[in-house]
């Protein structure tokens, strides 16, 4: 926890732990941890709890975590309870304002007024930096106004536990469309309906993330297109 001087003064606490993925990007944030027995929520939703005023809902079941809400309001997480970000940008897509600036007064109330503020180090050698989707060097505050953003506007992402499912069925009826088609056409024309079956599928994934924020695996079933495609031919 924080230092007693901190924790006496606020009303509000929250974790700030972050796990990225295997591959070191963080995309997901844990809205809550287990501890000594009790439930813990990270820094973002305590924030956004305090702002609005309502408590902190987590329903679990024996499978995971089954709802999380504030108040009234849903947020999705997946089975374990982690959120993926939906990153705004890159650094500074936010505006940064430093504390020096405002001990010295040299910052506009305008900019602090009926705002979030959270306050954090940005500073490299605090290390409290995070590789993300959008940039190698990302300072781990900002990953808490990123979340806060996207539960405030309702831009959320989605990787329900399904869509697991329609990845291996996408990459087992693409391969098998293509690896039947080329062995019935020309080599041209097996390339053309392999790129143009690949340039649908990501069309048809960039449709789902835009327009309800469901994320499908791009990666895997277009390379079994490239695979089936030199193998076949």
């Amino acid at each position: 926890g924080n230092i007693p001087v901190l924790s006496e003064a606020a009303s509000y606490s929250g974790f700030f732990n972050m796990e990225p993925d295997s591959d070191g990007v963080l995309r997901w944030l844990n809205s809550m941890l287990k501890f000594n027995g009790n439930l813990y929520a990270n820094l973002s939703l305590q924030t956004l709890s305090a702002y609005w005023g309502r408590p902190i809902m987590a329903r679990v079941a024996d499978h995971g975590v089954t709802s999380l809400m504030i108040g009234d309001y849903r947020i999705p997480t997946d089975e374990i309870g982690r959120i993926m970000v939906n990153y705004r940008g890159g650094p500074k897509t936010f505006p940064h304002i430093s504390a020096t600036d405002i001990l010295q007064g040299n910052a506009s109330a305008a900019d602090l007024q009926d705002k979030i503020v959270i306050v954090g180090a940005t500073a490299v050698g605090i290390y409290d930096l995070r590789v993300t989707p959008f940039a190698a060097v990302f300072p781990g505050v900002e990953v808490h106004a990123n979340l806060i953003d996207m539960v405030l506007s309702g831009d959320f992402l989605f990787y329900p536990a399904w869509v697991a499912y329609i990845d291996v069925l996408a990459i087992l009826i693409l391969g098998g469309i293509l690896g039947f088609l080329i062995t019935r056409v020309r080599v041209t024309t097996g390339a053309a309906c392999g790129i143009l079956m690949a340039v649908g599928y990501v069309y048809l994934t960039y449709y789902f993330l835009t327009h309800s924020g469901i994320v499908f695996n791009i990666v895997y079933p277009v390379s079994v297109l490239l695979l089936v495609y030199v193998i076949v031919s």
